[in-house]
């Protein structure tokens, strides 16, 4: 619930740091594994930039964010349907070619995570793809108002192969694109 509220209480900066990243090179290596006008889930979607990037290639894009304030300000940014749930709450069943879920598992606690991730894969058609993204460290920590949970490249494999849903395609460990987080892998 404190990211939630986090979200909801800071959604103006929050957006405003992370609306213009530009994310080029990951949704190319995603959307080559999507087909032309498939459909994509953005999960956790936050401002609705990635939304809207997927929109803008003629993608039918769907977001949910767990944040009131940014399902709203979501919709009306991206013109996508965005609905306000938790990872936990998702019930979406054989809908969609791929799923985004850019900066947003992290904040799911490592001991629901296996539970989310068997939600996402029922929510994908057949072959479908998953984006996601963790920050690259030993231990999970709090930031005093969020929580986050994190894996090495080791352990987000090890973690992958247990649950037995996934294979890893390509794995990138990269920088974060936003200028004041510069050095946070």
């Amino acid at each position: 619930m404190g990211n939630n509220n986090y979200y909801n209480e800071h959604a103006p900066e929050y957006i405003e740091s992370s609306i213009d990243v530009d994310l080029t090179h990951l949704y190319e290596v995603f959307l080559h594994y999507v087909p032309i006008g498939g459909s994509i889930l953005d999960a956790g979607c936050g401002s609705g930039r990635d939304l809207l990037y997927f929109k803008n290639l003629h993608y039918n894009s769907y977001g949910f964010d767990n944040s009131v304030e940014m399902v709203q300000r979501a919709s009306l940014y991206s013109g996508c349907k965005v609905d306000q749930l938790g990872f936990e709450e998702i019930e979406y069943t054989d809908q969609f070619d791929a799923i985004w879920a850019c900066a947003s598992l992290l904040h799911v606690e490592k001991e629901l995570l296996e539970s989310v991730f068997i939600k996402l894969h029922r929510a994908l058609h057949k072959g479908g793809v998953l984006y996601c993204s963790f920050k690259n460290r030993e231990e999970d920590f709090s930031d005093g108002e969020r929580n986050f949970t994190c894996f090495t490249e080791k352990g987000f494999e090890e973690f992958i192969e247990r649950i037995s849903l996934f294979s890893i395609e390509t794995l990138f460990i990269t920088e974060d694109a936003r200028k004041e987080r510069k050095g946070e892998i």
